[in-house]
C-alpha cells in the first residue's frame, strides 16, 4: 500500500468495495479510510452494511462489523490505492500539495516552539521546507484549485458570506463530478460566491 497524506477526496464518483463474507455474503465496506478497531489480539474490525439482510433470533440485521482477514485487508488495500491513483489523475499534484502544506504547518509549530524556548530562542532553528506554500500552490495549479472547493463547501453556514461559499463550493463538487474542467470550476465558484443568483454552469 502507497503512503500519501490524507485528503478528503470528493468529485468523484466510485462504486463501493463489496465483499462475500462466510456466513453473511455479500457486504459492503462503508469507509475504506477509517483505523481499524482492534477489539482483541490479532483481530479487528471493519464496517459494513449487508447487501441482503440477515435475521438472527428473530433480529433483523443490516448493519454489522465483521473480523477484518488478510484477504479483506488486502482488498481494501488494494481499492485504497485505486482510488487514489485515479484521485492523483484527476488532480495532478494533489498529494504533493497537501504534503508540503502540511510541512510548512509542522515547521511553523516547530519555529513558533523554538521563539517561545528561552534555552534555544534561534540558536537551534527548524529546518525550512523544500518549499513554501505558495511555490506549492502555483506548482500545483489544479490540486489548488481542488482544495479551494473543499474549502469553500466546508465553510461554516452560520454567517451568510460562510453560508454562500458552502452553497458554491457545494456546487461545485456536483460539477467536478460531471467531469468539469477544475480550475474552470473554481473561478466559477468564486464568481457564484460573489453573485449568487449565478450559479456554475458546466
Amino acid at each position: 500500500m502507497t503512503h500519501r497524506p490524507y485528503v478528503t477526496q470528493v468529485g468523484i464518483r466510485h462504486d463501493n468495495l463489496i465483499l462475500d463474507v462466510d456466513g453473511v455474503g455479500a457486504v459492503e465496506l462503508l469507509n475504506l479510510y477509517a483505523g481499524k478497531v482492534r477489539i482483541a489480539k490479532n483481530a479487528s474490525l471493519v464496517d459494513v452494511v449487508i447487501i441482503k439482510p440477515i435475521t438472527v433470533d428473530g433480529v433483523k440485521i443490516d448493519k454489522m462489523r465483521v473480523d477484518t482477514r488478510p484477504a479483506v485487508i488486502s482488498a481494501m488495500e488494494a481499492e485504497r490505492d485505486r482510488r487514489d491513483d485515479m484521485f492523483a489523475t484527476r488532480y495532478p499534484g494533489i498529494f504533493e500539495l497537501v504534503s508540503c502544506l502540511n510541512a510548512n504547518s509542522l515547521y511553523d509549530d516547530r519555529f513558533k516552539d523554538m521563539m517561545e524556548d528561552g534555552d534555544n530562542d534561534g540558536v537551534n532553528p527548524p529546518s525550512a521546507p523544500a518549499m513554501t506554500r505558495e511555490e506549492a500552490r502555483a506548482k500545483y495549479p489544479v490540486a489548488n484549485a481542488y482544495l479551494t472547493i473543499v474549502k469553500y463547501a466546508d465553510s461554516d453556514p452560520s454567517s451568510q458570506v460562510g453560508y454562500t461559499r458552502r452553497c458554491a463550493g457545494e456546487h461545485a463538487i456536483e460539477a467536478l463530478e460531471s467531469g468539469t474542467d477544475v480550475i474552470s470550476t473554481c473561478n466559477a465558484m468564486i464568481a457564484e460566491s460573489q453573485n449568487p443568483k449565478k450559479g456554475i454552469t458546466s
